[in-house]
């Protein structure tokens, strides 16, 4: 007992010390000159003070988390045993939360959390930790769902169990790269990196089911992985393609998050309304 105590003091010392070491990543912004590359206004409600950023953007995500929300309880209302109706209305909520944690540090409080009050803006906060974590979270739910409508016999057991070591393996790196703290680890594009093997085994799966069993359901969700892809790679162009910068000279504030936002928009009501009444699991 009082080893188990003692261990419990270290590790709980360890992580309130490790935490702290976040707040070494910096970025190449000070407050003033963030001010003067993003949009924001003063928000000011009796003695509450703050700046509230990027409004339009925070439109666009919090938009994305509220229909991700909708949506997953709409799928659950239709849960009567399938397996695969259950996870993927869990892994819609959790990407909701995630979108929403996204929302408050990447957008609309990203000023308060990372720049005021500080002579350097810092790179990252916890609440983009949360949003990696349960990003990568809802991805792994998503191939354990399909797992059910799409698979069966040890091949379910297979894709299950990537599912389950993708999760451990990046949550171990994610918050390994938080604690010492590394900035490649706790990137998004770590985050794309890894998560770019699931889509690619969500799209064989569904190619090799729809080939033995005409499915109209693995049909869609093929179109769904190949979106997911063209989103992606639109992201990235449109981020190095400096578009964003010539609006924002122009008084324009759209940039590549805003465009990832909308299309994701567009692929969960796809989800919705094409392919999610399809759902039904795959008998062994």
């Amino acid at each position: 007992m009082k080893k188990t105590l003692i261990l419990i003091m270290v590790l709980t010392i360890f992580f309130l010390t490790s935490c702290n070491r976040l707040s070494e990543l910096k970025s190449d912004m000070t407050p003033e000159k963030w001010l003067n590359s993003h949009p924001h206004f003063n928000v000011s409600i009796g003695s509450l003070k703050f700046i509230f950023a990027e409004p339009s953007s925070s439109f666009f995500v919090f938009s994305l988390g509220i229909i991700l929300l909708i949506i997953g309880i709409l799928i659950l209302k239709k849960y009567k045993g399938e397996k695969t109706v259950l996870f993927w209305s869990l892994a819609f909520i959790v990407w909701a939360i995630s979108t929403f944690s996204a929302g408050v540090s990447y957008q609309a409080f990203s000023y308060e959390i990372k720049c005021a009050g500080r002579s350097v803006c810092l790179w990252t906060s916890w609440w983009e930790i949360i949003y990696l974590f349960l990003f990568v979270m809802a991805v792994n739910l998503i191939i354990i769902a399909v797992s059910f409508s799409s698979s069966k016999g040890k091949f379910r057991k297979l894709i299950i169990g990537y599912a389950l070591s993708n999760f451990i393996v990046y949550s171990t790196l994610l918050f390994k790269g938080a604690f010492l703290p590394d900035k490649f680890l706790v990137s998004f594009e770590f985050m794309v990196l890894f998560s770019g093997p699931t889509f690619v085994i969500l799209l064989i799966t569904n190619l090799i089911s729809y080939k033995i069993r005409k499915e109209k359901l693995d049909l869609l969700l093929v179109f769904e992985w190949l979106f997911m892809f063209f989103i992606v790679i639109l992201y990235f162009c449109f981020y190095i393609s400096k578009i964003p910068e010539i609006l924002w000279a122009k008084g324009i504030w759209f940039n590549a998050n805003d465009l990832l936002h909308i299309t994701l928009i567009l692929w969960v009501l796809f989800f919705y309304f094409k392919v999610s009444r399809y759902l039904k699991d795959l008998k062994n």
